[in-house]
């Protein structure tokens, strides 16, 4: 090898220099989704060739760039869309040497051309594909190719689930907002079908940044998608994983990466309908605690659509467009409720004796009066004694309450504890109608400019019916609208060979809504509950409910509202000089989300405790709720905030056989402001008898009231290294900075909260006597210091009671250190094996603590920070998380028979939050003692395995099997092809809790100390052994068991697809496809019970959703 080069030092100057005039220019941070050939001309003898004509052309629209070698026979071309390319080099004396590859989206491919002495006109070709091995860049990811998102089994068609191909990508464990758990509008899109909540290498979904045609692509509360591209319209998508270039920020996650097709010359295009349905799927695959076998419930899906792209001005103008189109109708398990008995309605709880199932009422001991405790008996709160026979009287009975009682249907199964439980089984039905559209524009204006304009709509709704047809019940009843639009434009400019431009700039509208099931009746006030349906918008019902085996809840949270605009700008320079590579530009994004989110607007009545009669029902016509909450919100917020960077990478090309990857940048991510200034927090450094909050732009409060960061600097260095020099053996490594933002969805923005919305509380431990019409039953004698008639309106007056949020001003924002180190080898021309360490260290996560807990001390009776507020949720930025793993994939790539990808991740993820959203489904982080909530993640998988394989099955006319056989076989058994995907994965973490204490925080238990095994691992028993742990709640501290401490059953499965293609034409062919979803039918268990107080403590109880065999049929047009 020949290369010349300046000295080190001179290239550093260079270097740095070039950093800092990228910081110089506009403040913005590009994420361009093109690739870059690069590569040197050399003889046979690894001299190099200075001055050779390189010429590059796009196969499919004929756009044609010519450079030449530098003195070092270097040549590079940076900003290329992904395609299919023609390389041709020519020089005097040598033959023609011309190849031809496919560049994938944001791919650096480096080739070496050996030219052979000989005539011009006479032309080597390489018939090759591209090296499997990547030796000119750092960054870990995997590119998932067209051929794989369309033939390899995809239950539901997104293409997120792809992803998962990846060594270190996951879907988690994650019980919040981001992964579909919580069936709304902000999420429902993606639960359907794995949806877009990955975690990569152990970190957060809302760490992950999707790019689509070189623009955000990311939702602005929850961090989700905007649009998920049709399989159908994408070439193919790019994941990184860890320590991309310094053009791309807003992540510490995976950077996923795809674009919209373009035409070409030739007119191509697909359509196609898939079909899912109950007759081809098996019975739920387990029957858990003797359960008898049920059929598949009945299940229908239609996904359909198409692409077609092709010319208008042929090497000029191309278009490009598809259609998807779903509608599905899905009944749900059934569900076993329970409704009030048809003596209940009358007063009458007789049915309840002996039973076993009530409660003395808890504010009798406040009060200083004893009861004498019955078997099933209910008290008269104003004595404190047993009903007459277990009946109220007639007199006694809460009007409202009986109205409310009679609108539940009458129990239609035996149920159990004689009939008053578990005695109504209801079917409830989930509805889904999506619409997708995207264009794209792709002009050719001269060989020295490209433009692209793209077009995107999603119209979709999911619906899902009521348990009751009277009463809005049931989890995520009611429905969720997506109605999302997208502009881009993008121009490429060629000033010379060595210096290229990319702009992109892009508007997004996006909206998310959610109306509840019967939102345009005021069903309570018909009822008569008092200030519940105060207006249009807070029809439905008031929440009502807590114990759910005595009385089923009903009601819903409520109407709302999201709409959001996202405008963004972005440039990136390329410059190419010697060896150097210099790219610098930027970005600047926009983000408007409004909401609307009345949180308990029609007021939420909380039973469960029996805190007055000693039984949930019966509270409803003689008694009180336990707690009440009311909530108001000064209509539609509108929140504004920038996300602005800067950026200069140089990837130098130091010899033939080193390459460094050099970058900087700086992001500036604020904190949201609201355009009235309608936000505020508590301010934790109050005093509990005095609380006081922040409120934006008064006073000296920033008007994000949390203040913005301005030295977010991100550093990126990475190398890569030929070991050999024969372009098969590279070491690469590497480490970056990257930050994020973690809003934590609607029921976490600073507007919800007094003075502006946000909820109070009355507790019936602090003297409310709350009832549905505000009014004391006849004859009260305990004390009702806080009772009133009508029912409390919804207050912003005052912070005594309210829920609130506290914040710390100067709090930083999630950062994420990368790095690692791996090695890639080339076992054959046709795989490559790549193994290697990657890791990260995450600081400043978003967590949610319980603020006012009390602290894990004996006899503390009283929240210590704020008694006379309710939940306080203290939102720090204080969480940390340490990822370590071993990551190995392998990789087989024949022509036309076998394509093969496999990965295995062993990994161990610590940290000491579950994020803010988390925090609601896993409450027991404790803030007065920080090292108490260290334990394995929640996203913590310890061992994972995927692979994928497609495989033309060669037999048939043609093949290397059966090529002799006649049409009329060949028909019927030639041209088969067969895809598959397989995993298997231990299980997620969990802890052993006992319930809520002191407020929100559960107490984790304590070891039994007996000698007595934890794991059974037994699915019809107990998993985890019960006897191994302490029935007695440790009191002021935590148990000696930790956070996450056990691990449940793990996952294995296999999906299938197999098809035929049959030519109709020659341009016109049919595939008929099979596709089979977990087809040996393996079980895929959730984690057992935690809660150490459960019946069910210690036993797996249910499978994860759509754990049985499913089968999708299919036929697909492509021309």
């Amino acid at each position: 090898m020949k290369l010349k080069h300046k000295s080190f030092r001179s290239n550093l100057c260079v270097t740095a220099a070039t950093l800092s005039l990228g910081f110089a220019s506009i403040a913005m941070h590009a994420q361009t989704d093109t690739g870059r050939v690069t590569g040197v001309v050399e003889d046979t003898t690894e001299a190099s060739i200075p001055g050779a004509t390189i010429t590059i052309t796009n196969t499919g629209t004929a756009a044609t760039q010519t450079i030449t070698s530098d003195a070092a026979g270097n040549f590079s071309f940076p900003a290329l869309t992904r395609g299919t390319y023609k390389i041709t080099a020519t020089m005097n004396g040598f033959q023609t040497f011309t190849q031809t590859i496919d560049l994938q989206v944001s791919q650096t491919q480096t080739l070496i051309f050996k030219l052979t002495v000989g005539a011009s006109d006479q032309t080597v070709e390489v018939s090759t594909a591209a090296p499997l091995v990547d030796l000119g860049s750092s960054t870990i990811g995997e590119v998932v190719g067209s051929r794989q998102q369309t033939q390899l089994p995809l239950n539901g068609r997104n293409f997120t689930q792809l992803a998962l191909l990846s060594p270190g990508v996951t879907r988690g464990n994650y019980g919040n907002g981001a992964s579909g758990v919580n069936g709304d509008a902000e999420t429902f899109r993606n639960s359907s079908s794995g949806g877009g909540s990955l975690s990569t290498n152990g970190l957060r979904p809302q760490a992950n940044n999707y790019i689509l045609d070189g623009v955000d692509n990311n939702e602005g509360l929850v961090n989700t998608l905007n649009f998920f591209p049709n399989v159908e319209a994408t070439e193919e998508f790019r994941v990184n994983t860890s320590t991309a270039p310094a053009e791309f920020g807003r992540a510490g996650g995976a950077i996923v990466q795809t674009s919209i097709k373009s035409g070409t010359n030739g007119i191509h295009g697909s359509a196609y309908w898939f079909s899912r349905s109950n007759l081809f799927d098996a019975s739920p695959n387990y029957q858990f605690l003797g359960a008898s076998k049920t059929p598949a419930l009945p299940f229908k899906r239609n996904t359909f659509g198409g692409a077609l792209g092709g010319p208008i001005i042929k090497d000029k103008l191309f278009l490009f467009g598809d259609y998807s189109g779903v509608r599905e109708n899905s009944p749900l398990n059934p569900e076993i409720v329970t409704v009030p008995t048809a003596l209940m309605r009358q007063g009458n709880f007789s049915e309840l004796l002996g039973q076993g199932s009530t409660q003395a009422p808890s504010v009798c001991g406040i009060a200083g009066v004893k009861t004498v405790v019955v078997n099933g008996g209910i008290y008269d709160p104003t004595t404190c004694q047993q009903f007459a026979g277990n009946m109220i009287p007639t007199g006694r009975l809460n009007k409202a309450g009986l109205n409310y009682l009679n609108a539940y249907p009458l129990p239609n199964i035996p149920g159990t504890l004689g009939g008053t439980q578990n005695n109504y089984r209801t079917i409830r039905t989930d509805i889904r109608h999506s619409n997708t559209i995207d264009g794209r524009l792709d002009w050719n204006l001269s060989n020295a400019d490209r433009l692209f304009a793209r077009f995107s709509y999603d119209n979709s709704n999911f619906a899902r019916t009521s348990r009751f047809s009277a009463l809005p019940a049931g989890f995520a009843s009611g429905t969720n609208y997506v109605h999302a639009r997208g502009y881009v434009l993008g121009e490429t400019h060629t000033f010379g060979p060595n210096v290229i431009n990319e702009f992109r700039a892009g508007y997004t509208r996006y909206t998310f809504a959610n109306q509840p099931v019967f939102s345009n009746t005021p069903i309570s006030a018909n009822l008569g509950i008092v200030n519940a349906n105060r207006t249009t918008n807070l029809g439905g019902g008031a929440l009502i409910g807590g114990n759910g085996s005595q009385l089923e809840y009903t009601g819903d949270y409520g109407t709302y509202l999201v709409p959001e605009n996202t405008y963004q700008f972005n440039d990136a320079l390329t410059y190419i000089w010697k060896g150097h590579t210099f790219k610098v530009g930027g970005n600047a994004i926009r983000r408007e989300v409004a909401y609307f989110r009345p949180i308990s607007g029609k007021g939420y009545f909380q039973l469960g405790n029996g805190d007055f009669t000693g039984y949930d029902t019966s509270e409803v016509l003689a008694g009180f709720a336990d707690n009440y909450s009311i909530g108001a919100q000064s209509g539609l917020f509108g929140t504004r905030n920038y996300e602005v960077g800067a950026f200069a990478q140089d990837d130098w090309k130091v010899t033939r056989r080193l390459t460094f990857n050099l970058g900087f940048r700086w992001d500036l991510i604020t904190n949201p402001t609201e355009q009235q200034n309608r936000q505020a927090a508590l301010n934790p450094n109050s005093t509990g008898a005095n609380p006081t909050e922040f409120i934006a732009g008064q006073n000296g409060v920033a008007r994000s009231i949390i203040n913005t960061r301005f030295t977010n600097f991100a550093p990126r260095f990475g190398f890569s290294y030929d070991l050999t020099g024969q372009g098969k053996t590279v070491l690469r490594g590497g480490y970056g900075i990257f930050y994020f933002l973690d809003r934590g969805g609607i029921d976490n923005q600073l507007g919800q909260q007094v003075p502006f919305g946000g909820s109070t509380s009355y507790y019936a431990s602090g003297g409310s006597r709350i009832a549905f019409t505000g009014q004391n039953p006849n004859g009260s004698s305990l004390s009702s210091t806080l009772a009133t008639a009508p029912l409390p309106a919804p207050s912003t007056s005052s912070l005594a009671g309210a829920n609130v949020f506290a914040v710390n001003q100067t709090e930083k924002i999630p950062t994420v250190q990368q790095y690692d180190v791996q090695i890639q080898h080339e076992i054959t021309p046709k795989m490559v094996m790549t193994v290697g360490y990657v890791g990260n260290l995450s600081t400043h996560l978003a967590t949610g603590y319980n603020y006012n807990s009390k602290p894990f001390s004996a006899g503390a009776t009283t929240p210590t920070a704020f008694p006379t507020l309710g939940q306080v949720v203290y939102n720090l930025n204080d969480g940390v998380s340490h990822y370590n793993s071993l990551q190995a994939q392998l990789n087989y790539r024949a022509a036309k028979s076998l394509t093969l990808t496999s990965s295995y991740t062993w990994a161990h993820n610590i940290d000491n939050t579950n994020g803010y959203l988390g925090f609601y489904a896993v409450s027991d982080l404790n803030y007065y003692d920080h090292s108490l909530n260290k334990g394995n993640s929640s996203l913590d998988q310890r061992s994972v395995f995927v692979a994928s394989a497609l495989y033309s099955i060669p037999f048939g006319r043609g093949q290397q099997f059966g090529g002799g056989i006649n049409r009329g076989v060949d028909y019927v058994l030639g041209g088969w092809q067969l895809n598959t995907i397989v995993q298997a994965q231990t299980g997620t973490p969990f802890s052993v809790t006992f319930p809520v204490y002191g407020g929100g925080t559960s107490i984790r238990a304590d070891y039994a100390n007996n000698g007595q095994p934890i794991y059974t691992h037994s699915i019809q028993g107990n998993y985890i052994n019960p006897a191994a742990f302490s029935k007695t709640q440790p009191v002021g501290r935590q148990g000696n068991t930790g956070r996450n401490q056990f691990y449940g059953p793990g996952l294995a499965s296999g999906d299938v697809s197999m098809f035929k293609t049959l030519g109709i034409t020659e341009r016109l062919k049919t595939e008929l496809r099979a596709e089979v979803f977990n087809v040996t039918n393996t079980p895929q268990f959730q984690n057992p019970d935690g809660t150490i107080t459960d019946g069910n403590f210690g036993k797996v109880t249910a499978t994860r959703s759509a754990s049985e065999r499913q089968m999708q049929m299919a036929i697909r047009f492509l021309f």
